[in-house]
């Protein structure tokens, strides 16, 4: 009983040990490789040749709020390696929260936009394809900022430095009158982890439909003349390029938030139990390996763009 019991305290010591290097060790290579790749994506994408393009006025919004989420994500812990732990301040925990938050509501959300952008300009309805414009690209963005700005203010009461039996220091309150964690947990789920995904699945594959369609209808096509048959062609190509550049992100955004998702169902679902300091420990190491892998969205941007656009890699030579 004695050597059982000496394993179990061995292997608890040992979690606890790895947990907070997960992140620790996660934060400089995140750090670096995401503010050179979101940098450079954020010249490519204002370059003239793609910066008239309502997708990619989309993909360049995403990408913003996805750089302050990395950066307020890992400020904690550069901040420990300093000797100072920014989290045990309240007013900094809720603050870094009320950014990272609102930054991945808005990310997911301008990608979602894109999906449906792309789906308007390869529709063969007129009044659709009005969708597809830079004024609108700009209102909705406007739009989706404010709304997140507005939803996620219960933050502010909501969480707090040194919450009990809490996976990080800053966490979620279970003690007040409001109940913040279903809350919490229900906005994550609806406006996170639902809508955004769903909506870029169906409006990918409306998107789909709607090239097949295009390839396949046999119509004489109207006497035009060769400079804007060549201008058409030119822009269809373009559309196609990006939209390959997006899939491969809408993609990614569902692999690195997925196993969050999960966790948080797993999570409210168990909030009542009592649990022992293991099962504790062990959900508490599960928690900061799904946290990083969410931010996998946040780095990668760049380097799928790089891989999945001949477009991009064009634009970026030419920086050079």
């Amino acid at each position: 009983m004695s050597s059982n019991n000496t394993s179990t305290d061995n292997l608890l010591l040992s979690i606890l040990y790895v947990t907070p290097l997960i992140n620790f060790y996660a934060a400089f290579p995140f750090l670096f490789f995401g503010t050179i790749g979101n940098l450079l994506t954020i010249i490519v994408f204002t370059r003239k040749t793609l910066r008239s393009n309502p997708c990619v006025v989309y993909l360049l919004a995403t990408t913003i709020p996805c750089t302050l989420a990395l950066y307020f994500a890992y400020l904690v812990k550069i901040s420990e390696t300093l000797g100072f732990d920014l989290a045990r301040i309240s007013a900094f925990c809720k603050m870094r929260l009320y950014i990272i938050d609102p930054s991945q509501f808005t990310s997911s959300w301008f990608m979602m936009l894109a999906c449906i952008d792309r789906y308007a300009s390869s529709s063969g309805h007129v009044r659709i394809r009005n969708f597809s414009r830079l004024t609108m690209a700009y209102r909705l963005i406007l739009i989706i900022t404010l709304i997140g700005c507005v939803i996620y203010t219960y933050i502010f009461h909501c969480y707090d430095s040194y919450v009990p039996n809490s996976p990080v220091i800053c966490y979620i309150r279970t003690d007040t009158a409001f109940p913040c964690y279903i809350f919490d947990s229900i906005i994550f789920f609806t406006l996170f982890s639902t809508i955004p995904p769903v909506g870029m699945t169906i409006f990918g594959a409306l998107t789909f439909l709607n090239i097949r369609k295009m390839h396949s209808r046999q119509i004489e096509p109207l006497p035009v003349t060769v400079n804007a048959g060549n201008r058409s062609k030119t822009r269809q190509q373009l559309d196609l390029k990006i939209l390959r550049m997006l899939f491969a992100q809408v993609l990614m955004l569902i692999f690195s938030t997925m196993p969050l998702s999960i966790y948080k169902v797993y999570s409210t679902a168990t909030l009542e139990i009592i649990k022992t300091e293991m099962r504790r420990a062990i959900e508490n190491l599960l928690f900061q390996v799904v946290l990083t892998l969410s931010n996998l969205n946040n780095v990668t941007t760049f380097y799928l763009y790089l891989l999945s656009g001949p477009i991009f890699r064009k634009e970026l030579m030419q920086l050079f």
